[in-house]
């Protein structure tokens, strides 16, 4: 499974996934404004939790979009949650079944983030604020729109940000 990424959602997201789901491959695409072109090699279903949503040019684009949460556009499916609060999104797993591989854009490793060096030289405090703010913050999103409960303590889950 690969998720086309608008890069309105922490790159955290990703990482976690991929830790606990080992079929998860990973990012597709660039920044959020390319995706007139991306999501047309992409060839999957496109899930929006967010609004970054530009117009897509075609039906074919437009027929693999849902939304969810406080996402939505005009003639896209949208996945509400259940009277629990819990969602099912089988409906866009059994579309990733019968569509075709992503046509691959780009190779290599992805450097995230302009300031990397310098973020690692001060990744010491830069730790001690995620575990002052993030953590708690990060958990709740993760568990109430990913559905990933349990993901630890705050120590582990500062883990998981610095992993590499």
């Amino acid at each position: 499974m690969c998720i086309p990424t608008v890069k309105c959602s922490p790159p955290i997201i990703t990482r976690l996934l991929k830790n606990k789901y080992d079929h998860f491959a990973g990012n597709y695409g660039n920044a959020w404004w390319k995706q007139l072109d991306e999501f047309v090699s992409f060839h999957g279903p496109i899930l929006f939790t967010t609004n970054c949503i530009v117009p897509p040019r075609s039906e074919e684009v437009r027929s693999r979009i849902f939304t969810t949460g406080s996402a939505g556009y005009p003639g896209c499916r949208h996945i509400e949650a259940d009277e629990i609060g819990k969602k099912d999104f089988l409906e866009i797993i059994a579309l990733a079944r019968t569509l075709s591989a992503p046509d691959e854009i780009e190779s290599g490793s992805i450097v995230g983030g302009f300031a990397h060096n310098q973020v690692m030289a001060l990744a010491d405090r830069v730790v001690e604020a995620v575990k002052g703010f993030l953590s708690p913050n990060v958990a709740k999103v993760l568990a109430e729109q990913f559905g990933l409960a349990g993901i630890g303590t705050v120590d582990s889950d500062i883990e998981l940000f610095m992993a590499q």
